[in-house]
């Protein structure tokens, strides 16, 4: 694609049509290119470039999304991550290290303990019992 280009002017669009009408099982639009060859100038190479380590979050890190979810249990991965400009990705690490469970608390109905019958009569309604 980089030779394309080049040899189209360097003009994205002309650099797009004529990939597509070489490679017929492949379509890429114009605002593809100009990204591509960015990166190409820059590293040399269209190839995503991969990390030798992975990210590893710091301690500070995992102490407010953990201070998060224990001012608000209730709370979402998602909104978390919002509130304090971690990736969702990373949030759930932060979960899954810490042992909390990526689901939220529903609470759909009071058991009264105190009234054994109005479970009765629950449970009769609803058909638990026969």
């Amino acid at each position: 694609m980089v030779l394309i280009y080049g040899a189209s002017n360097e003009c994205a669009r002309q650099t797009a049509q004529i990939f597509n009408e070489r490679h017929g099982d492949r379509n890429v639009s114009h605002v593809y290119v100009l990204p591509l060859l960015q990166k190409f100038r820059e590293s040399g190479s269209v190839g995503n470039v991969k990390r030798n380590t992975p990210r590893v979050l710091d301690e500070a890190a995992h102490i407010e999304v953990m201070g998060h979810f224990a001012a608000d249990p209730t709370t979402s991965i998602r909104k978390v991550s919002t509130q304090t400009g971690i990736s969702i990705g990373a949030v759930h690490k932060v979960t899954k290290v810490h042992k909390f469970h990526p689901y939220k608390l529903q609470i759909l109905q009071e058991l009264y303990e105190d009234d054994p019958d109005c479970r009765l009569q629950f449970c009769e309604i609803m058909g638990c019992w026969g």
